[in-house]
């Protein structure tokens, strides 16, 4: 799923994103918030622990527990308001002034250091990958997409802008997924930016593409990212200008197949399941979420062979070419992995069991208010 995802309602299972008000059985309450449902709210069945109260687009979910579930003497929580709001300095604003139990939105860069020093800041371990997409039919040479992907400096991004231990992205696979040493043996992309040897790749280009347009969406994180991006790859003698864009938009602007402006582009994806495949199917020509133009059929026959292969140990290796065919040495690079995912919250001391796992999901059975 990429950087706004959806709540599993049915599951009782809710992806952690932006704010929360959780209110314990015969309480009025507290606020939390999180990310947009696949269903409208019209029509909507569930069956787990939670039903639809209601939904304001764009604005707020609530949920209410379903004294019917199976479980449902189990439960602690009558009512969840789950609370959008795609600004993190609006949601860290509201989280101190008392108006929500959880922050999931985020930090901005700016926050992160006074933030980290509270009991109510919490890291958790996340399974996902940041990364820039490359537009293959604007920038044609592979050469030049490895002097790129050579050029960024993991090390400091996370050092200096991301600043919560996420780990340089030596692939796109990330290294805790089952799986991971075998997939990312032949992963080689460096978490120091190597820029003599990036000069080399782009000295190999007869005809380097020098004006790169870098497309993002509206974010400090983003922006402070793309401008340090620009910077480093300016050193290599490359010329960026970073286009920003509001979500939606953006979104429509990368397709696939992306407008024909956007060289380059940010991006993320966090795992729905624990599996590589979740994110390298990502890749296959016909993915709706392949921005790249990039297309390669071996690529494609080993992640179906991957998918289709019971023996985990077979499968792992299976996937270690397709992946190979993206970080490895020969791989055609249609993406520049930066850094793989951690996820951040803040939780009130009186809120127990919440907990998020890799998968960017809460289980809000488990969570009861002191």
């Amino acid at each position: 799923m990429e950087a706004q995802d959806h709540p599993d309602l049915a599951g009782g299972l809710v992806p952690a994103a932006a704010r929360a008000q959780l209110v314990p059985a015969g309480e009025q309450g507290r606020r939390h918030q999180v990310r947009q449902p696949l269903d409208r709210g019209k029509n909507i069945v569930t069956d787990g622990a939670f039903k639809l109260a209601s939904w304001k687009h764009d604005a707020s979910l609530t949920l209410v527990k379903n004294k019917k579930w199976r479980g449902a003497k189990h439960v602690k929580l009558s009512k969840i308001v789950l609370t959008i709001v795609t600004d993190a300095t609006t949601a860290l604003n509201s989280f101190q002034a008392g108006h929500s139990d959880v922050d999931s939105t985020g930090l901005n860069p700016a926050d992160i250091a006074s933030q980290k020093k509270h009991s109510y800041f919490h890291l958790w371990k996340a399974l996902g990958t940041y990364y820039y997409g490359i537009n293959v039919k604007n920038i044609t040479n592979v050469n030049q997409r490895r002097a790129m992907a050579f050029g960024i400096n993991r090390a400091q991004i996370i050092k200096y802008i991301a600043q919560l231990g996420q780990q340089p992205a030596r692939g796109f696979t990330p290294a805790g997924i089952a799986g991971g040493p075998t997939i990312l043996k032949n992963a080689y992309f460096p978490a120091k930016a190597q820029v003599s040897k990036a000069k080399t790749f782009l000295a190999k280009v007869s005809n380097p593409k020098k004006n790169i347009h870098l497309y993002i969406n509206n974010s400090p994180g983003h922006i402070n990212i793309a401008t340090a991006v620009q910077a480093q790859w300016k050193e290599i003698g490359l010329n960026v200008s970073i286009k920003v864009m509001e979500w939606k938009q953006y979104l429509q602007f990368l397709g696939p197949p992306p407008n024909s402006d956007v060289d380059v582009y940010r991006l993320g994806w966090i795992y729905d399941y624990p599996d590589a495949q979740n994110g390298l199917v990502l890749w296959t020509c016909g993915s709706g979420n392949n921005n790249t133009n990039w297309c390669n059929h071996k690529f494609d026959s080993l992640v179906a062979k991957g998918s289709k292969t019971l023996n985990a140990s077979k499968r792992y290796k299976i996937y270690q070419q397709a992946e190979d065919l993206i970080s490895s040495s020969k791989g055609d690079v249609p993406l520049i992995p930066i850094y793989w995912y951690v996820y951040s919250n803040l939780i009130r001391p009186y809120v127990n069991g919440y907990t998020i796992n890799p998968m960017d999901q809460t289980d809000y059975t488990k969570v009861s208010m002191k």
